[in-house]
């Protein structure tokens, strides 16, 4: 049993929290841990959470993994889990409510270590990594990871490395480890090419006509 798995069986509602805007690399983490929760403990209340909205480049990886995120925290919650944030400065609805009830937290994350959010957290996974969804892929069970889950993470990845940028070595071995089982690279690609609609592409082309 994963450490975060152990933590999360003391608690019955949990909510997973995106930051404002939540990008393909969040979603994918957050998905990926919600479901992982809800296989092993079917009974619990676990959902995910995006206070501040997602952003537009995720709209098709939302579509894909059929995700129905919440807007604000239950009454009744137990853990919060945060992917991809710092601390809880960027969703500030969360904070005071964390605060004022004091619940307990976990912070999963890539950026730079804020060192008074990972002490107040009763555990922290704070890695240099490409991505969050590429932390996420190391702490879950692989053996019960779905083809969803593992294109939800491959499409984060692929968002958050810039297309294996940022760093290569690592990204490319989790997401090549994805892809023998089930997950396409050409998919995620796909996901996060947003096309115009048509009043966009008109705007465009009367733009261009215009052009002497």
């Amino acid at each position: 049993m994963s450490r975060l798995t152990e933590i999360a069986s003391n608690y019955e509602t949990i909510r997973v929290v995106c930051h404002p805007n939540a990008d393909p690399d969040c979603l994918g983490s957050a998905f990926a841990i919600m479901t992982s929760l809800k296989g092993t403990f079917p009974g619990k209340d676990i959902a995910v959470v995006a206070p501040d909205g997602i952003g537009a480049v995720s709209s098709k990886l939302v579509s894909y993994l059929g995700l129905a995120a919440e807007e604000s925290l239950p009454e009744a919650t137990g853990l919060v889990i945060l992917v991809d944030m710092p601390s809880m400065d960027q969703i500030p609805s969360v904070k005071e409510a964390v605060k004022a009830k004091r619940i307990p937290y976990v912070l999963i994350d890539h950026h730079v270590r804020d060192k008074a959010a990972a002490t107040s957290a009763i555990y922290s996974v704070i890695r240099r990594k490409s991505s969050a969804c590429e932390i996420v892929y190391g702490l879950l069970d692989k053996s019960t990871m779905d083809v969803k889950v593992r294109q939800g993470l491959v499409t984060g990845i692929v968002y958050d490395s810039r297309r294996f940028l940022l760093p290569p070595d690592t990204s490319i071995r989790a997401v090549a480890g994805m892809i023998r089982k089930g997950a396409s690279l050409r998919l995620a690609v796909e996901m996060l090419t947003n096309e115009q609609d048509a009043s966009e592409k008109m705007a465009r082309l009367k733009g261009a006509s215009r052009v002497k």
